[in-house]
Order: structure tokens, then C-alpha cells, then sequence
């Protein structure tokens, strides 16, 4: 993402689950008991990191549609038209 600026080939709905995933799997930082110090940064650093990308797809990186020619069914119907 940082090489090209674009987005492309990242789902953001696919991120926005993962970040779900992630909250709803270690909302024992809140309630449940204290594991480890680890543990508890390992946790912390996985729920920042997902949010960070849903982020950055949403404000800093553009989402750029791919052009038409690159569509398989465009290819085949325009190489069928030539012959």
C-alpha cells in the first residue's frame, strides 16, 4: 500500500471484520482476568494494527477502480472481435 498509495486488492469490508474479530476475541483485556504483560501488548498491538489499516484504506489511501481493458470478460469480447 505504501509503494503504489492505492488501496486496490485490499477488501476494507474483509479488514472491518478482522477488526471485530479481534475485539470481540480479547474483550478479556476488560473483563477477564490478567494473563500476562505479553499477552495483554500482543492484544493491544493486534486491535491497534487492524484499526491502523482500516485507517489508512479509509482517509490516506485512494481507491482506485481498475481500468476496463483489465476485465477478463472485456479481454475475451475484444479478442473476439478482432478475428
Amino acid at each position: 500500500m505504501s509503494s503504489t498509495d492505492v488501496a486496490s486488492g485490499i477488501s476494507f469490508k474483509t479488514q472491518a471484520l478482522y477488526v471485530t474479530v479481534f475485539v470481540m476475541r480479547y474483550l478479556d483485556l476488560i473483563w477477564g482476568p490478567y494473563v500476562s504483560l505479553y499477552n495483554s501488548i500482543m492484544k493491544i498491538f493486534f486491535i491497534g494494527s487492524s484499526c491502523y489499516i482500516l485507517f489508512l484504506m479509509k482517509f490516506r489511501f485512494r481507491c482506485v477502480p481498475l481500468p476496463l481493458a483489465s476485465s477478463p470478460a472485456k479481454s475475451l469480447t475484444r479478442l473476439q472481435t478482432n478475428t
